[in-house]
């Protein structure tokens, strides 16, 4: 490549697991003298958040990599270290590739990406979001690298093939199921499709990216399932992928397949089961008209779908800038009430809010975490919403951050009076005017004569990221809801303490008391990760 840089900062690991991973790495490593791996992930289980931010940071220090590259789903990364990374080492630029925007940007994306200095996301439509929002430039890539991805002259000895994991979606089984039970001759490679024997017949195994660019050129139809968790359909990288092999994909539809392809000259699509089943059925009867839509989106995608093509833009316009984005300003002034506030009189604490424009809480043993205010006060303004939520981790200084609250998860999974229950004044941020007219509300609320059903869910903005730890702060136990709106982090305590050997620390023991004492889910989260074998 004509342009180079000379050394990259890769925080992931370089592996086949993660086929879009390994794509990103192959095409760095063409554009740059040296890049260095630092498994963020990988770190974080063994030394914890606090210990992989401080490693990154000495990383940082010794390498003075000219660029950072990390692909962000989670918080891992803490925004001050971001920040600091800038100070220890003025000349690196920070670079976030968002892969899940379509349920990510609203509440996660828009707001870590104001701490990197560039940001990728991989789904076009998404860039006039962040341009709205003030981050450009915002670059796109399709995560296809030809060098993964390739043609190969093979036999077509599958009539059909899926390549992926069931996910958490109930859809992925139906349509597999769907079409075993019409005849279909198909064949499932993946993680997790072992655990339904009815599949047993069909089920190849996980395979390695080698092994799944041969069954990609290897079948007759390749299927690409669109709909994430939460059963929305979402633009998949696979269709690049298929594509750079010149092999046929008949897709589950989501509008920003449109984007990039031609409906029914470069990609096929079908809505629902049926309509699969006949196309799948029409397709293998006609090669032809399959080969001719395969020539076509391999064309495509070859022309104008890859990382070399997208990071060679990337460092063309980013080489010689200075990179550094400071953080915007936001407007009006946000005032904290405590428990103090509420001793006074209605209109003594009125009068003091008024000269302010957001109000914010911390009531009871509570610590805020870094940027809270400013990340929550930013997301109001922005969404223009009067009620700001962010997600809270529970905290004990022995077991540490054991458990959070996912926010959405909790919206899209609980009922409505099981959401309000769950939530804490604490993650919580409001606009003056709203405060003034809910002061009874929240008032209740503190006194324990009331709950959040006030604030409607339309009224939200939710920042997915925990900004705030509730010390010695105990649920109301009932473990079903628990799961499906909390995320155990005592898992990765005790994992990191292994890894260090310090197998006599306190934090078993003080987990047991925990579940003695009327907090049973916190063994109960450590026996289903256990169980599922899905430690990390």
């Amino acid at each position: 490549m004509d342009i180079q840089v000379k050394k990259i900062l890769f925080l992931e690991p370089n592996e086949e697991f993660h086929s879009y991973i390994s794509n990103v790495y192959l095409s760095l490593k063409k554009f740059c003298g040296e890049i260095v791996i630092f498994n963020r992930r990988e770190n974080y289980f063994k030394y914890g958040k606090e210990g992989m931010n401080k490693m990154l940071l000495e990383t940082v220090e010794r390498e003075k990599p000219d660029y950072i590259f990390t692909w962000l789903t989670w918080d891992e990364l803490a925004f001050d270290v971001l920040l600091k990374i800038k100070k220890i080492s003025p000349n690196t630029k920070t670079v976030a590739i968002f892969g899940d925007d379509v349920h990510q940007f609203e509440d996660f994306s828009r707001y870590y990406s104001l701490f990197f200095d560039y940001s990728f996301t991989t789904v076009k439509s998404f860039m006039k979001k962040y341009e709205d929002d003030g981050i450009r430039p915002i670059f796109h890539t399709s995560l296809n690298s030809t060098e993964n991805f390739y043609p190969l002259k093979s036999e077509k000895i599958y009539d059909v093939s899926y390549v992926g994991s069931p996910k958490d979606t109930q859809s992925r089984y139906d349509n597999i199921k769907y079409l075993m039970d019409n005849g279909i001759k198909i064949k499932l490679f993946g993680p997790g499709w072992d655990k339904y024997p009815e599949f047993n017949e069909i089920y190849m195994g996980i395979p390695s990216n080698d092994e799944m660019v041969k069954i990609i050129n290897q079948s007759k139809i390749n299927l690409c399932f669109s709909k994430n968790n939460y059963n929305v359909g979402q633009m998949k990288s696979k269709i690049f992928e298929i594509g750079a092999c010149n092999s046929f994909t008949l897709c589950e539809f989501a509008e920003d397949y449109l984007d990039y392809f031609k409906e029914n000259e470069e990609i096929i699509f079908f809505d629902e089961r049926r309509e699969m089943l006949e196309k799948i059925k029409y397709y293998l009867n006609n090669d032809m008209e399959r080969d001719r839509i395969s020539i076509n989106a391999y064309d495509r995608v070859i022309n104008e779908y890859t990382l070399d093509s997208e990071l060679k833009d990337f460092f063309y316009k980013t080489k010689n800038e200075k990179g550094y984005r400071e953080l915007p300003k936001i407007n009006g002034k946000c005032i904290t009430l405590g428990n103090e506030f509420f001793m006074k009189e209605k209109e003594e604490i009125l009068d003091i809010v008024l000269d302010h424009d957001y109000v914010s809480f911390n009531i009871g043993d509570v610590e805020y975490l870094p940027f809270k205010e400013y990340l929550q006060v930013y997301s109001l303004e922005k969404t223009g919403k009067n009620v700001s939520l962010c997600n809270y981790n529970l905290y004990s200084n022995i077991l540490l951050d054991y458990a959070t609250f996912m926010l959405r998860q909790a919206k899209n999974n609980l009922k409505k009076i099981d959401f309000y229950n769950f939530l804490n004044i604490n993650q919580i941020v409001v606009r003056k005017d709203y405060f003034l007219k809910n002061f009874d509300n929240f008032k209740n609320i503190l006194n324990g004569k009331g709950n959040f059903s006030f604030i409607e869910f339309d009224n939200i903005a939710n920042v997915y990221i925990p900004l705030v730890r509730l010390k010695n702060y105990k649920l109301k136990e009932d473990y079903d809801k628990i799961k499906v709106c909390f995320d155990d982090r005592l898992i990765y305590t005790l994992y990191s303490l292994y890894h260090k050997k310090k197998f006599f620390s306190l934090v078993p023991f003080v987990g047991i008391i925990k579940s003695i004492s009327g907090e049973s889910f916190v063994f109960k989260f450590l026996i289903d990760k256990l169980k599922g074998k899905n430690i990390i």
